[in-house]
């Protein structure tokens, strides 16, 4: 399941993830892209909610496609990792289920997670970021971003569990995010959560979110680790 990027105010399926997904589905998976809803028109809690329920929908969709409901993993870039770790979180918490209003079924078993957001208190503190604070009143919805009922619920890294499925970590040192990947290979290392990662320099001058543009070789190398680590 893959779940596109775009700062939760922007991005669709169906851009260059429509060429990304037929690159995994080269690869022998079956790859479901997904929308949610945007921000400002809704909430973080509204966008978890609509990530979830997509990711429930291979239930039911294997009813009618070869699909193996043990087997589905995510695959995240940007927004859409923070949004593809977080929904898995609430698979361990119910205080996370009780405020995205959702009920996991899927047990989602590897996630890739490239150039993603996954602690908003560091976010804010030490990511240089285009409109940031703009971003952040947009999904939360209010100029106190701290004080939202939300904000102590999106921090991927305060709520990881013992049990978290392997991650493969993706990221370049080119990418403003890169130190939100740092932070989050700490965490799971303290947790001792299984992860792999896939960590370029400078010297390769790799943009954000690069595995999705297929026109890189690392972009093929990212390719082939979510084969080795997931096929």
């Amino acid at each position: 399941v893959h779940v596109h990027g775009g700062g939760w105010v922007y991005g669709h399926k169906d851009f260059v993830y429509r060429i990304y997904g037929a690159a995994l589905a080269k690869l022998g998976f079956a790859v479901m892209t997904i929308n949610y809803r945007l921000a400002p028109n809704v909430t973080l809690k509204d966008i978890v909610y609509d990530v979830s329920s997509a990711i429930d929908a291979v239930l039911k969709l294997s009813d009618t496609y070869p699909l193996d409901i043990h087997r589905v993993y995510l695959v995240g870039d940007s927004a859409g990792a923070h949004l593809s770790a977080l929904a898995t979180s609430c698979r361990f918490y119910p205080q996370l289920q009780d405020v995205y209003d959702v009920q996991p079924k899927i047990h989602v078993q590897g996630l890739v997670l490239s150039c993603g957001v996954y602690d908003f208190n560091h976010f804010i503190k030490h990511i240089p970021f285009p409109r940031k604070y703009d971003t952040l009143h947009a999904i939360f919805q209010t100029k106190n971003i701290e004080e939202s009922t939300l904000f102590n619920y999106a921090h991927v890294t305060d709520w990881l569990h013992k049990d978290f499925p392997r991650i493969l970590l993706v990221s370049t040192e080119m990418d403003a995010l890169h130190p939100q990947t740092l932070h989050l290979e700490k965490k799971l290392l303290e947790m001792n959560i299984s992860y792999t990662s896939l960590i370029y320099t400078k010297k390769q001058k790799l943009p954000h979110v690069f595995n999705t543009k297929l026109v890189f070789k690392q972009s093929q190398q990212v390719l082939e680790a979510i084969r080795d680590m997931f096929g």
